[in-house]
């Protein structure tokens, strides 16, 4: 949905919890949660409770220099399930867990392969 966007109507913290109670707007263009596209405007409510991950993300860019692998290598890594996935920022970019990518490497090393990293 080219136009997809949240309207947040209320934020609440208590402790280490975030709730929030947003709306969701947007023309559906493209199958969304199995319907197929049928062109109207859509909108959606939700109320949802987060707990806040303290986690150092790594960009692309890092992930790259820490596992020594090019851009396809990667991408054709995670396209067969073979490394963790990529969680999106924005429409251009996107970040890995920092935990994931060390856990991987840690594997790889165990089984001795790519043990120059």
């Amino acid at each position: 949905m080219p136009d997809f966007h949240a309207e947040i109507h209320w934020k609440l913290a208590d402790g280490d919890r975030v709730t929030t109670y947003k709306t969701y707007h947007g023309t559906h263009l493209g199958e969304f949660f199995g319907v197929a596209p049928t062109g109207r405007k859509i909108q959606f409510e939700d109320v949802r409770e987060l707990t806040p991950v303290d986690e150092e993300l790594w960009s692309l860019k890092v992930v790259m220099a820490k596992t020594r692998l090019s851009r396809s290598t990667l991408y054709a890594y995670i396209a067969i399930g073979a490394f963790p996935t990529q969680r999106r920022l924005g429409t251009r970019r996107v970040a890995w867990f920092a935990s994931e990518v060390r856990k991987w490497i840690a594997n790889r090393r165990a089984r001795g392969v790519g043990t120059t990293f």
